[in-house]
């Protein structure tokens, strides 16, 4: 009888056999597939990168702790997470629509607020409400294409 060992992926957390599995950047132990799928976020990154111009600022968030931080390009100094000097950082994309993010931040504050008052709503709150209801589906922003913007 042949014993196997299975190694868990730090990423999808699924056992794998010796012959797939890798380590990553980070020295930790990664499925092969994992490692494809980050590797292809990688090279997007690197494209979007070079794509800057000289000296703009490129901003990265750090996939480990979270830290937003901004690189120039055309920089000597590697790209890692000024914060905890891991290498596994994402690239932070601007949106062409996010006038539309500030407007929505804007309007769930004013939701907030008006299910924290007690009591009656006031009349400003009657007359939003009223317009958000006669506003068709149609012009609302999916909650798969909220969540995109707002979690990448």
């Amino acid at each position: 009888m042949v014993l196997t060992s299975l190694y868990t992926c730090t990423r999808c957390r699924k056992d794998f056999n010796f012959d797939n599995i890798k380590y990553d950047s980070d020295n930790k132990l990664i499925c092969v597939e994992c490692l494809e799928k980050q590797q292809k976020i990688e090279k997007k990154e690197k494209l979007s990168l070079e794509k800057a111009d000289e000296g703009e600022a490129v901003n990265f968030i750090c996939v480990s702790c979270r830290f937003k931080f901004s690189v120039k390009k055309g920089s000597p100094k590697d790209i890692k997470c000024p914060y905890c000097g891991k290498t596994r950082v994402m690239l932070v994309k601007k949106y062409k629509d996010e006038n539309d993010l500030i407007k929505i931040r804007r309007d769930v504050d004013v939701i907030k607020h008006i299910l924290s008052e007690e009591g009656k709503l006031s009349k400003s709150a009657k007359k939003q409400l009223e317009e958000a209801r006669k506003t068709p589906d149609s012009e609302y922003i999916k909650h798969e294409d909220l969540k995109k913007h707002i979690l990448k």
